[in-house]
């Protein structure tokens, strides 16, 4: 021992002279006589001596005989001479540099000594000591370990630094380590280092308690920081990290006073007291965070800010904040300004970055990750290169399904991405998402189910994917499965609790619009009810109810709550939309145009607030101005797109009613990386198409039509009187007037055949003109036919539509023919009116007049001339309506008749969707006319005019499309009842009926009257239509009807073809035909 500490005092100039007499006097012990020796001669060599310092040399000589270099320096100490430096020399200005803190110096020194002398075992710890001081720990080490492989029996050179510099090179190692993300290893890294040295572990805790710390293990991290204080009580450090723990767990008292004992240790250390406030709110907003509070923590930050503003991390903690609760804008403004306070800063680097991938700008956020020098990137830097690569690579495929149509190529890129990331389910996850944006949910699911598989199966953020692509699919029971499976898990993240809020808040608005649409409104309320209790003030949610509130036509409820949802997020599309429809479907014009012009003055450029204008201005029916707003929307929405730049990272804007609430946990439940919101390839929800469906919304009614129809009607009865074949070629075009109508025109040629009329036998020839009243029949059967065609030129705008036209011309009796309406829908009620004057086609007399063979005089040709006024009130999906109606009928040579018509009912819709109706209802109709003309002698129409006529029904329609294909079938089943007055044979001609009269008389079996009657029967009217668009201009119909009752059945059957000028329809998109009026 006292060996190695004479040795050790020769190390440094101070104490290099007492550790000379040390080693002369250990010179003489027996045992460690020679090695004190060698050292005593090496402290001479190292010494910086003067010349009063000659004796200790002539010392040595006399001591162990005769030495060179001892005497070379004797020599000149007394003569003044210098002489030339050796090896040993160059040792001891290595370690006197050192003392300088000259560490180059000192290198120097020590290289040279070890050139001269090989394997000088003091250089070596020389260069050991000067890697320490570097921080050179791992090369201090391999230093060291040379010493000790040549002087092992000297531990004192070598046994204690090389401890050291194994447990500093540990550390360094351990640091590395945890800032590339691989907390596990340098944990061990650290923890070994602690088993090392127990002087220095407390350097090792410190580093576990900051590991620990970083890794929210806060019981972990506060044990290490206690031992810390155990060994060192007044280290300022540990104190400091404690106060940070103890407000993190909202344990302020216990930190105020650890703050004051570190004030007193350490000043400049100790939390401020507007800073220990400012962090005792950021640490109760951490806790807020952890549990998924994420609104209760923003207003804890935002007081934390105020309390101090110079405190960065509650700036970035408020940075985080917003990005969670997608608020980019006011964290594009919190990044910005902390980027400002430093730049180089590398959390404040990767804030920045993931603000950029939630912004959906890729590009930028790959150019800021390749910003960081490779020496500094991190793994997770690495793993977000990576992943920020693979989403645009997926994205690049999406759009090439999507804006090129080229769905073959984008599936083939995305299975070649999806074999390159094979080995990280997260990557999976983003190339599954992928395939679901193309429409191949498939494949996304098969994709999202290996990673789930690669994952061990209890990865919660790749089964919320999973959910949400079944959602997605609408798969709905996979679905519920799939969320029962993850909604009682205790390891969701705080950001995965959320997303799974989110996932059953787009399933319910999804479920309840959907009962919505089909009419269970009740259902609908019961849906979304506990759903509301739970998120009382999600604007999703909110926005949902006001449908249904407008749906029930309660538009002052609605408005309610769209304002409230506005009023929380005045740039909440969805709410304006809502509450603008709200305002005008109720009928308050001027709130509806108050809220645009607000939005209008808020959002000059916005082009979804001209989106919402153009639907209200349609709705409003005004189409013209509907045009304008939305071909503005449309320049605005192109401007934007040109205006973002990147083609490899477009963002789109946000549709108004984008299905976000479930696209956002697609774009990243797990990892959070891709918020760009790409198009659909089925179901497309981009702004620029939404823009484009209400264009050709308005443009569908407003383009030019042509088209060309073939009807065959059939109506049973007898031969040259009640039958009739009627063949109709119908040729119709129409042309738009500006936005504000059409102009129509019809061309339609008729041919009629009764069948030959038996007037050669008394039982026809007595009911028919005027034979009845000479009593003798024909010589032969007469054909009744009659072929013309009629003209009609109409106008229409909405509800109100003007037509004038004539009966076909050809035909024996010619009139004109034409008619008004105007309808009009107030809230829950609508309205139409009907004036007319129309042809009666019940029969050939009625509609074209035939000539009398024994008169040769024209009668018939009734004309049906009156109005009709229809009722209805909308509740939810059922409507009530009723009509009455009035008509004048005259004719040639046919006695004038009145009628008036009645009836009510409901029609109640149990399913409407996109792609088909289904409607039940019950009906009950009556008429009466004031004379039964139904016969075919003079004076009399031939057309069905009982005294009272009664029916009740259940009518039943169904419509829908497949694809190009449009179908539909209505149906009545129901009883009718009626009674007819017994009439005169010739009811307008007295003369005539005087002679039926006495040929009565004189025999009995000759009737002077047609006999009353009354009936009930079974009656059925059904038909049925198809239509197939063959191009997007060119679509080919087929249509068929059946009349049947008590002696009369009637048959309809008509092919047609329609072309339109300018469609540009999608496969399948045919609107559904109108639910025909019983």
């Amino acid at each position: 021992m006292e060996l190695a500490l004479a040795r050790h005092m020769t190390y440094r100039e101070p104490s290099r002279r007492e550790g000379i007499a040390r080693l002369k006097a250990l010179a003489g012990e027996g045992r460690v006589g020679p090695a004190a020796r060698e050292s005593w001669k090496q402290g001479l060599l190292w010494l910086n001596a003067a010349p009063s310092d000659a004796a200790l040399y002539a010392d040595y000589l006399a001591s162990a005989g005769e030495d060179d270099e001892i005497r070379r320096r004797l020599d000149a100490l007394r003569s003044g001479k210098a002489v030339a430096p050796s090896a040993l020399d160059k040792v001891g200005a290595g370690y006197r540099a050192l003392e300088r803190e000259d560490v180059e110096g000192a290198d120097a020194a020590f290289q040279w000594a070890l050139k001269q002398t090989g394997k000088n075992v003091e250089a070596l710890v020389g260069l050991a000591m000067v890697a320490m001081q570097r921080e050179e720990f791992t090369r201090a080490r391999k230093f060291l370990e040379e010493v000790r492989s040549l002087a092992p029996d000297r531990p004192e050179l070598w046994e204690k630094s090389l401890v050291s510099a194994r447990f500093w090179e540990l550390l360094k190692d351990g640091d590395r380590l945890a800032g590339e993300g691989q907390p596990e290893k340098a944990e061990a890294l650290y923890r070994e280092a602690a088993g090392l040295s127990a002087d220095e572990a407390i350097h090792a805790e410190m580093a576990l308690g900051n590991l620990y710390f970083d890794q929210r293990r806060r019981d972990e991290a506060r044990e290490m920081f206690g031992r810390v204080l155990e060994r060192d009580p007044n280290h300022a450090y540990a104190l400091r990290a404690l106060v940070q723990l103890m407000l993190d767990q909202g344990q302020s008292e216990a930190a105020a006073v650890f703050n004051d004992r570190l004030a007193r240790i350490d000043p400049l250390l100790a939390w401020k007291p507007e800073r220990l406030q400012s962090e005792i709110l950021r640490g109760r907003a951490a806790f807020e965070r952890q549990v998924g509070y994420d609104d209760r923590a923003l207003d804890l930050l935002q007081q934390a800010r105020q309390a101090d503003p110079q405190n960065a991390w509650a700036l970035f903690d408020l940075a985080n904040v917003y990005i969670e609760l997608g608020r980019l804008a006011q964290a594009r403004a919190t990044t910005d300004e902390l980027t400002a306070l430093d730049p180089a800063a590398p959390a404040y680097r990767m804030l920045n970055v993931r603000l950029y991938i939630e912004e959906g700008r890729l590009a930028e956020a790959l150019t800021a990750i390749n910003a960081t020098p490779s020496e500094k990137v991190t793994v997770e830097q690495r793993q977000l290169k990576r992943e920020v690569e693979t989403r645009m690579a997926a994205q690049s495929a999406i759009r090439r399904a999507t804006l090129g149509g080229r769905i073959g190529p984008a599936r083939r890129a995305l299975s070649e991405l999806q074999r390159n990331v094979q080995d990280s389910p997260r990557l999976l996850a983003v190339v599954a998402q992928a395939f679901a944006d193309i429409g191949d949910y498939e494949r996304a699911l098969s994709g999202l189910r290996a990673a789930l598989a690669q994952s061990a199966g209890d990865e919660p953020g790749i089964q919320l994917q999973l959910a949400a692509i079944y959602l997605r699919a609408e798969r709905y029971d996979e679905f519920q499965l799939t969320l029962g499976m993850v909604i009682d898990n205790p390891s969701l993240s705080p950001r995965e609790r959320r997303d799974l809020g989110n996932l059953r808040i787009a399933y319910a608005v999804r479920r309840t619009d959907r009962l919505r649409e089909d009419g269970n409104i009740a259902g609908a309320y019961a849906y979304i009810q506990p759903l509301l209790k739970e998120y009382p003030d999600d604007a999703r949610l909110m926005n949902a109810l006001g449908r249904l509130l407008v749906q029930t036509a309660q538009y002052d409820e609605a408005g309610a709550v769209f304002a409230r949802v506005l009023k929380g997020d005045p740039s909440n599309m969805e709410a304006l939309q809502g509450a603008v429809e709200a305002a005008a479907k109720g009928g308050d014009d001027d709130r509806a145009k108050a809220l645009l012009d607000a939005a209008f003055a808020q959002r000059p450029d916005d082009p979804r607030v001209y989106l919402i204008a153009g639907r209200v201005w349609r709705l409003l029916g005004k189409d013209a101005r509907a045009m304008d707003a939305l071909q503005k929307a449309k320049g605005l929405e192109e401007n934007l797109e040109r205006g973002k730049g990147d083609a490899t990272d477009p963002a789109v804007e946000p549709p108004i009613y984008p299905d976000s609430e479930y696209e956002q946990i697609l774009a990243g439940a797990n990892a959070r990386l891709a918020a760009e919101k790409t198009d659909r390839s089925a179901d497309s929800t981009s702004l620029a198409a939404e823009i484009d469906r209400e264009i050709e919304a308005i443009d569908a009614n407003y383009r030019s039509v042509i088209g060309g129809e073939v009807q065959t009607r059939y109506r049973d009865g007898e031969p040259g009187l009640s039958r009739l074949l009627d063949v109709d070629t119908r040729l119709q075009a129409s042309a738009p007037t500006g936005y504000v109508g059409r102009v129509q025109f019809i061309a339609d040629g008729v041919f009629l055949e009764a069948g030959d009329a038996a007037l050669d036998e008394a039982g026809t020839a007595d009911r028919f003109g005027s034979y009845g009243a000479q009593g003798f029949v024909a010589d032969d059967a007469k054909g009744q036919s009659a072929i013309g065609a009629a003209l009609e030129l109409g106008y229409a705008y909405k509800g109100y539509s003007v037509r004038a036209g004539s009966s076909p011309l050809g035909f024996p009796i010619k009139t004109i023919t034409g008619g008004l309406v105007l309808s009009d829908q107030i809230r829950f009620f609508g309205f139409r009116l009907d004036g007319h004057r129309d042809m009666v086609r019940d029969s050939l007399l009625s509609y074209a007049g035939t000539r009398d063979p024994l008169s040769g005089k024209l009668w018939g040709g009734v004309t049906k001339n009156g109005g009709r006024l229809d009722l209805s009130f909308s509740g939810g999906p059922m409507i009530y309506y009723m009509y009455g109606g009035y008509d004048f009928l005259m004719g040639e040579r046919v006695r004038d008749n009145h009628a008036v018509n009645a009836g009510l009912g409901l029609k109640w819709n149990v399913h409407s969707r996109a792609n088909m109706e289904w409607t039940l209802g019950l009906s009950g109709n009556a008429m009466g006319y004031q004379h039964n003309l139904r016969f075919f002698t003079l004076g009399h129409g031939g057309y069905f005019s009982p005294q009272l006529f009664i029916n009740a029904g259940a009518p039943v329609v169904w419509a829908g499309r497949y694809e190009r294909l449009s179908y539909g079938i209505d149906g009545l089943v129901g009883l009718n009842w009626f009674r007819e007055d017994a009439v005169d044979y010739y009811p307008d001609r007295p003369d005539l009926q005087s002679a039926r009269d006495a040929l009565a008389l004189a025999d009995f079996e000759t009737p002077g009257q047609y006999d009353k009657r009354s009936t009930i029967s079974f009656a059925l009217n059904a038909g049925g239509f198809l239509a197939y668009r063959i191009l997007p201009e060119l679509e080919a119909g087929l249509r068929v009807h059946v009349y049947t009752a008590e002696e009369y059945t009637e048959f309809i059957g008509a092919l047609n073809l329609t072309y339109i000028f300018g469609a540009q329809r999608k496969s399948g998109d045919t609107p559904l035909p109108p639910i025909p009026e019983e």
